[in-house]
C-alpha cells in the first residue's frame, strides 16, 4: 500500500476507480476488496475503506488475521488514522482479537480506538 501514498492523492485514487470498477464486475474477488479498502483509505475515505475491508474479511476466513500486519505497518509509516481503521475493523469482524497482545499493544501505542 506504499506505492498509494503520494502528496497528491492521485495514486489511490486512480487505485480506488480501477479497483472499484473490477468489484463491480466480479464482487467476489477478496484481494480486490483488501486493495480497494487500502486505496480508499488512502484518500481519507475511512467509511467506504472500513466496509471494504469489513467485506474483504467476509470473504477470506483468514483476512481478520492479516489486520493487525496492517495496522503495525502503518504505524510504523506514520499513517495512525490507517493503523486505527484497520483495528477498528478487526475488532467488529472478530471481537476476540482485541484480546490478543499483539493487537492490545497496538491499540495502547496508538492511545486507543
Amino acid at each position: 500500500w506504499m506505492l498509494l501514498r503520494n502528496p497528491q492523492g492521485t495514486r489511490g485514487a486512480d487505485a480506488a476507480k480501477h479497483l472499484k470498477a473490477s468489484l463491480d464486475l466480479v464482487p467476489t474477488r477478496a484481494e480486490a476488496w483488501q486493495h480497494y479498502a487500502l486505496a480508499v483509505w488512502s484518500v481519507n475515505q475511512w467509511a467506504e475503506g472500513a466496509a471494504a475491508m469489513e467485506k474483504f474479511c467476509s470473504l477470506t476466513p483468514q483476512g481478520a488475521r492479516r489486520l493487525p500486519g496492517f495496522a503495525r505497518r502503518a504505524l510504523q509509516s506514520g499513517q495512525t488514522d490507517l493503523a486505527r481503521g484497520c483495528l477498528q475493523v478487526l475488532v467488529k469482524v472478530d471481537p476476540q482479537a482485541a484480546q490478543s497482545p499483539e493487537t492490545a499493544s497496538l491499540i495502547r501505542e496508538l492511545g486507543g480506538l
